[in-house]
């Protein structure tokens, strides 16, 4: 008998694989990471082989798959740079900032339910949230406020495109509860508690404790959730996903930004805040970096651009915003609870 196949047993006959090693000459520690989640998918192996070769069959067998798992994510990210280069190349030309001028193109403040008086950071939160379908379910922990908050704290950053910002942003408007939501509604009865009926029994220090916490558990996907690339997707999974906003993604927003300010001669075309947060909502949602929350981590990111660089906030219109990302909507599954689906309806 031979022992089961060990995980660098298989990295070392991934990493002979030509297809992968090509990968891994791409992507660098992101192969590793990929390797590494690939392996955890392997739980069914046997526990051991009845000779040398069955086992070798069996490796050669997973590597395959693991490298046409790998194939299509290549896939997957060529047509994402592809789309990516072609909104990059608008934005550098000001094509963008001139697309979203035309009213067509834009939402008015009214259908996302915000005023024409409102302070920006303040219309650019009522967006978010209309935008994302997920506000209005039982439990959610994110508010308003506190989308409102995350915008203002990154448009003032200086490295607004960076792994730490985008940690900040989901942590602020997609995961856990917040501890606020217990003291606004602690503070409501205690307002309201004089004129409520009187209660049999009085009310204990669990009772207070308990107050304003959602009664339905919130599930959302931590920024490690693996998801695969699939056929029917247009964007990469979220390890090839990541990679590419960091190491692609962010260094063209970075160019972009560094030209805001350049010199031009008369008549000369440019690019502008309106092109870069443009450019960044749509490459955001194209790459899909994420399991969950794209995008309204995006969103977030486009609004603090604007704000960044003191300009009115302006929402794109949904035609605007495809064209942007060039994703197809994907419908929601009709069996799926409300309650397990923290991103909005069409997860774009």
């Amino acid at each position: 008998m031979t022992r089961r196949i060990s995980e660098s047993e298989f990295k070392a006959a991934l990493n002979a694989d030509r297809s992968f090693a090509l990968y891994a000459r791409t992507t660098g520690k992101y192969a590793n990471h990929f390797a590494s989640e690939a392996w955890k998918t392997m739980a069914n192996l046997p526990s051991e082989f009845e000779n040398a070769e069955e086992k070798q069959r069996k490796l050669q067998e997973i590597v395959q798959k693991t490298s046409r798992r790998m194939a299509r994510e290549q896939d997957k990210l060529s047509r994402t740079r592809r789309q990516t280069m072609g909104i990059y190349g608008k934005a550098l030309n000001g094509c963008l900032a001139r697309d979203l001028a035309q009213p067509h193109n834009q939402m008015p403040p009214a259908s996302y339910n915000a005023g024409t008086n409102m302070e920006e950071a303040a219309k650019a939160a009522k967006w978010v949230a209309h935008a994302s379908g997920s506000m209005d379910h039982l439990g959610c922990p994110v508010t308003e406020h506190d989308i409102e908050t995350a915008i203002r704290q990154i448009a003032a950053k200086r490295q607004m495109f960076s792994a730490e910002t985008v940690t900040y942003v989901r942590k602020k408007t997609y995961f856990g509860p917040r501890p606020s939501m217990a003291s606004r509604a602690l503070a409501t009865l205690k307002y309201l508690r004089p004129r409520l009926p009187r209660r049999a029994t009085p009310f204990t220090d669990a009772d207070f404790e308990n107050i304003g916490r959602p009664t339905t558990s919130y599930q959302t996907s931590p920024n490690s959730a693996v998801r695969w690339a699939e056929a029917d997707d247009a964007y990469p999974g979220t390890i090839s996903g990541q990679y590419f906003l960091y190491n692609f993604v962010f260094p063209k927003a970075q160019t972009l930004s560094a030209q805001l300010s350049q010199e031009r001669d008369s008549g000369q075309r440019g690019p502008s805040a309106l092109d870069l947060a443009c450019f960044v909502l749509g490459a955001f949602i194209a790459t899909h970096p994420f399991k969950d929350g794209n995008g309204r981590t995006a969103r977030v990111l486009y609004a603090g651009v604007l704000l960044a660089h003191r300009e009115p906030f302006v929402a794109p219109a949904m035609a605007m915003e495809k064209r942007l990302h060039g994703l197809r909507s994907t419908p929601v599954p009709a069996n799926l609870p409300p309650i397990d689906h923290f991103d909005f309806a069409d997860t774009l």
